[in-house]
């Protein structure tokens, strides 16, 4: 995809957004792709508000289809990173 390919200088503030919103989470989705080709797993688990945009699971679902994985997101993903800070002190 050419997130920016064909920009104009009256672009909306919405598409440039939208460009961007693409980009971050197609070399996102790639990475973790490319992350676990060489493993046995296939599934990736995110986590973050960023991620109730519901266009980034539309981009993430395609990365699913072409590179064969799965990405989860769990319900209540906000409190992914608590969880996780939480966690990491026990």
């Amino acid at each position: 995809m050419a997130n920016f390919g064909k920009i104009e200088k009256n672009a909306k503030r919405e598409d440039i957004v939208l460009g961007i919103i693409n980009m971050v989470f197609e070399v996102i989705g790639m990475m973790s792709a490319f992350a676990i080709k060489n493993d046995s797993i296939n599934e990736v688990v995110l986590i973050g508000n960023i991620l109730k945009i519901p266009r980034i699971k539309q981009i993430l679902r395609k990365i699913e289809i072409t590179q064969g994985i799965t990405f989860i997101i769990p319900k209540d993903i906000e409190f992914g990173v608590a969880l996780g800070a939480i966690m990491s002190n026990e």
